[in-house]
C-alpha cells in the first residue's frame, strides 16, 4: 500500500472539502425561502439570477486568466468550452423550465439522481483508464443512491402525454450535464488553463439564458438587483467557482455525487430546522443516498488529475 505524504493528502482532501462546500451553498440555495424569508420578495426570478451569476463569473475568470497571463485556448478548445457552458447549464434549464409546469420540484430531483449513473456510464468514453471492474463498482455505487433518492423522493406514473414528455425533459436534461461536465473534466485533465474555460462557459451560458429569457419575455426585475447581487456575490459565484476549479481536480462521475449530496444536506438542514416526523422508508433513502456518494467518492475510477482520493488508497 503507497503512503500518501501530508502535502499529497491535503491535495486530496482539497477536492472532497470543495466539493461539500460546493453542496453545501446549493443547499442553502434550496432553502433560502426558509432560511432567509425577508429576501424572497425581492428576490429575481431563477433564470434572472443565472444570467447575473454567468455573467459575473465570466467577468471574474477573464480577470483571473488576464492577470495570471494564461494562455488562451486555441480554436477548437474555444468551441468546445462554448459547447461545455450550452450543454451544462442552458440545455437543462430551458429543458427544466419547458417542463416546470408538468414536473414537480421532488420528481426533479429524484430524476436529477440519474446524472451520477449516466456519468459512470459515459466514464469509458471520455479516455478513462478504469478497468471494468471499477466502472461496474461505481455503477453500483450510483445506482445505490438513486435508489435511496426514489425511496425519499417516490415518482408517479405520469397521468398524461404531456407529462410523460416533461419528465423525459428532465431526463434528457440530467444527461446533458453529466456529458458535458465529462467533456470539462476531459479538457480540464489535458491541461486546457482553469480560467478561460470558465470564462467562455459561463459567457455562453449567460448569453444562451438571455436570448431564451428574452424569447419567453421574461421581465427583468431592477427593484431586485442590489439584494439579487449581494446573494449572487456570497452564494451563487463561489458555487460556481468551485465547480469550474473541481473539473481539473475531481473525476466527472464523482463530481456528478453533488446531485445527490446537495440534496441529502437539504433534507438534512430542512429536519434540524422543522423536526418533521420521518417514516422507515424515508430514513433508508437517506441512508442509502449517503452510502452511494460516499461509495461513488471512494471508488478507484478515473481522476481528472490522476490522483486517488485517500478515502481508497491504492494498493501496490
Amino acid at each position: 500500500m503507497s503512503a500518501v505524504l501530508p502535502g499529497q493528502a491535503k491535495r486530496h482532501i482539497a477536492p472532497v472539502a470543495a466539493l461539500l462546500l460546493l453542496c453545501f451553498l446549493w443547499s442553502v440555495q434550496s432553502l433560502r425561502s426558509d432560511l432567509f424569508p425577508g429576501l424572497i420578495p425581492a428576490a429575481m426570478p431563477p433564470i434572472e439570477l443565472d444570467i447575473l451569476s454567468f455573467g459575473l463569473l465570466a467577468i471574474a475568470a477573464f480577470l483571473v486568466g488576464w492577470k495570471r497571463k494564461a494562455r488562451w485556448p486555441r480554436s477548437g478548445q474555444i468551441w468546445a468550452s462554448i459547447l461545455i457552458g450550452l450543454g451544462l447549464f442552458v440545455v437543462p434549464a430551458i429543458l427544466l423550465s419547458l417542463a416546470a409546469d408538468r414536473v414537480s420540484s421532488f420528481t426533479r430531483v429524484a430524476l436529477f439522481g440519474l446524472a451520477p449513473v449516466f456519468a459512470v456510464v459515459l466514464e469509458p468514453h471520455f479516455d478513462s483508464p478504469s478497468g471494468g471492474r471499477e466502472n461496474s463498482n461505481g455503477l453500483a455505487a450510483a445506482l445505490v443512491a438513486l435508489v435511496g433518492m426514489l425511496c425519499v423522493f417516490p415518482l408517479a406514473a405520469p397521468a398524461t402525454w404531456e407529462a410523460a414528455l416533461a419528465d423525459c425533459a428532465v431526463v434528457v436534461a440530467a444527461a446533458s450535464v453529466a456529458a458535458a461536465n465529462h467533456w470539462a473534466v476531459y479538457l480540464a485533465g489535458q491541461g486546457e488553463p482553469f480560467a478561460p474555460m470558465a470564462a467562455l462557459a459561463a459567457s455562453a451560458a449567460a448569453l444562451g439564458l438571455a436570448a431564451f429569457a428574452i424569447s419567453e419575455r421574461i421581465a427583468w426585475n431592477w427593484g431586485a438587483s442590489s439584494v439579487s447581487l449581494a446573494w449572487v456575490s456570497f452564494v451563487d459565484l463561489p458555487a460556481l467557482a468551485l465547480l469550474f476549479w473541481l473539473m481539473g481536480r475531481i473525476s466527472a462521475a464523482r463530481m456528478m455525487t453533488r446531485f445527490v449530496i446537495a440534496p441529502l444536506m437539504t433534507i438534512l438542514m430542512g429536519i434540524a430546522l422543522e423536526q418533521p416526523a420521518l417514516g422507515l422508508r424515508t430514513w433508508i433513502g437517506l441512508a442509502l443516498m449517503a452510502a452511494g456518494a460516499c461509495w461513488l467518492l471512494s471508488g478507484r475510477g478515473h481522476q481528472a488529475t490522476g490522483i486517488t482520493l485517500p478515502l481508497n488508497l491504492d494498493r501496490g
